[in-house]
């Protein structure tokens, strides 16, 4: 059942205790179960044990045909699970999460994004373009083709450093390797470089704040939607055990199959398909601040005993 809630173990937990914790919530569930079993034998089902006999089977080593009929039988029971349980709560939770249409927002977004689309022109004109007596980025190929490769190597960059310690020989490697690239294009390129770098940082200015504003818009819209109102509806109950209204929906979408649960926090969390190893969905939950380590572990204990299915 923790192999459910992976991101939160990914995204909340450093790698050196990650195994820790997951382990922990496997010996909790074996000591609940313990513990339960206890409880049904002498305070539901009080009285002397009967005896239990069974007959077991002579092991044999199992036939090709047996491995593979019991493999096709698990694998539709399987498919039929996914293609109606799980299909119908994953449409259900898209319709909640994305209805109703008109939606009374706080702010004007898309005014806002276009503002802030213009400011960077205006920037890029002042800073980049205009120096250059040209008209725009694309009028210049030598410009063009440093910011492309610029943009190759921050990328390159990130990619290979992703989950790295900061700490590590390893990135510090990758960093000097990295500085050692962009040395050599500022090289070749001594009067482009410092506006290609400027264009960049302009760029990655407007897109983070075009992103927020985007967030701040899905956001909004979630709250008002028909599972933001039901989340809501629910929370003064949930809210003890430190979840908040969107975990709910989760909780809800889950309780007829946990499968559901990791791609219903990425539907709310406006991040697309996710499963247990999305990094962008583990991304948004630890910026989440309403999620905590704590939270995560008390959401993990959660799935693990409030429903079997």
């Amino acid at each position: 059942m923790w192999l459910r809630v992976w991101a939160l173990k990914s995204a909340f937990f450093q790698e050196s205790i990650a195994g820790t914790v997951l382990f922990s919530i496997y010996v909790l569930g074996i000591l609940l179960a313990v513990v339960m079993a206890r409880v049904f034998r002498s305070v539901l089902f009080p009285g002397e044990a009967e005896p239990f006999v069974m007959e077991l089977s002579p092991y044999r080593v199992p036939t090709v045909q047996s491995v593979l009929m019991h493999m096709w039988e698990r694998s539709v029971l399987y498919l039929k699970k996914a293609g109606t349980i799980i299909l119908a709560v994953s449409i259900l939770v898209w319709f909640l999460v994305n209805y109703p249409n008109d939606v009374a927002y706080s702010k004007d977004y898309q005014s806002l994004m276009t503002q802030t689309e213009a400011a960077f022109s205006q920037q890029v004109e002042e800073e980049v373009t205009k120096p250059l007596n040209i008209g725009a980025v694309e009028d210049n190929p030598d410009l063009q083709f440093l910011i492309a490769d610029l943009t190759t190597v921050n990328e390159e960059f990130e990619k290979q450093t992703e989950g790295l310690a900061a700490d590590s020989q390893e990135l510090t490697a990758l960093t000097a390797a990295k500085d050692n690239k962009l040395h050599e294009l500022e090289a070749a390129n001594p009067e482009l470089f410092p506006l290609a770098t400027r264009y960049l940082e302009l760029k990655g200015g407007v897109d983070d704040q075009i992103d927020t504003l985007k967030k701040e818009e899905a956001g909004e819209k979630l709250a008002k939607s028909y599972a933001g109102q039901l989340g809501k509806f629910i929370e003064p109950v949930i809210k003890p055990l430190g979840f908040d209204w969107r975990t709910g929906i989760g909780l809800i979408s889950a309780f007829t199959a946990k499968e559901v649960l990791v791609s219903t926090m990425g539907t709310i969390y406006n991040v697309g398909d996710a499963d247990e190893g999305s990094v962008a969905l583990q991304q948004a939950l630890s910026s989440d601040d309403g999620f905590r380590p704590l939270t995560a572990y008390a959401l993990m204990v959660f799935v693990l005993i409030y429903a079997l299915v």
